[in-house]
């Protein structure tokens, strides 16, 4: 009798040889699972180091131009990335581990192959940015209450009624919902043209088919008259 013994995925590392054309694979197989990766630069060889709780929504954050050209000045992977372009870096999956030990073995990468990206050579900085103690106690004194947050969705909702539309966007990968003002806005969020959204809302009322775009928003257009403004 032949016993196969298939080995988990602590026990191996995944390479990804074209951080551009492997974009869809890197975040599908990646959802939900914790562990410390490497992005690097074939051009010159530079690289960066970093750990996850859930790496399918890190690596979501890199590929959310919006959120890269934004905080570009902080970090230095930001940049190269904008700067090379993605089919110009390779990403490595160096370990799958516990949540728990994420940082630890995060540091434990970083002291050993000391990436030229790492702002700090400190784990635990957000994509190669570490925030001044100031940051911290700031970030800290923004921690809302489960009923804050509520009320505070709650009055987003009733400004947007008075304007006469809302947009709500479902990720489905954080599963988290967004409300926005108007369709540009939604469209700029997600990064999606602003027919993109109508037509997904054209599809939802008049077939029932609420298709997702880029395969991970869901959106709702709600309106409180006849007229369509953004």
């Amino acid at each position: 009798m032949i016993i196969y013994i298939i080995l988990p995925k602590t026990l191996y590392k995944e390479i990804y040889s074209n951080a551009d054309t492997q974009k869809e694979s890197i975040i599908k197989e990646n959802r939900q699972l914790s562990g410390v990766y490497r992005w690097i630069n074939k051009l010159n060889g530079k690289s960066y180091i970093g750990s996850g709780v859930d790496l399918g929504r890190r690596f979501t954050s890199y590929y959310n131009y919006n959120y890269i050209n934004r905080h570009s000045g902080k970090m230095t992977i930001a940049k190269a990335l904008l700067k090379y372009g993605y089919s110009n870096f390779s990403l490595e999956i160096l370990e799958y581990c516990n949540l728990s030990v994420t940082i630890t073995r995060e540091q434990h990468y970083i002291d050993l192959l000391k990436p030229q990206y790492n702002i700090l050579p400190t784990a635990g900085s957000r994509l190669g940015y570490k925030h001044s103690e100031e940051t911290l106690v700031k970030l800290k004194d923004r921690k809302y209450s489960f009923e804050h947050k509520q009320l505070s969705r709650n009055r987003i909702l009733q400004i947007n009624k008075l304007k006469g539309i809302s947009v709500e966007v479902f990720n489905m990968q954080t599963g988290k919902t967004e409300v926005y003002s108007s369709i540009r806005k939604a469209a700029e969020a997600i990064g999606c043209v602003h027919r993109t959204i109508r037509l997904a809302d054209i599809s939802l009322r008049e077939k029932g088919i609420n298709s997702p775009i880029k395969k991970i928003y869901l959106v709702k257009i709600f309106r409180n008259n006849s007229s369509l403004t953004s």
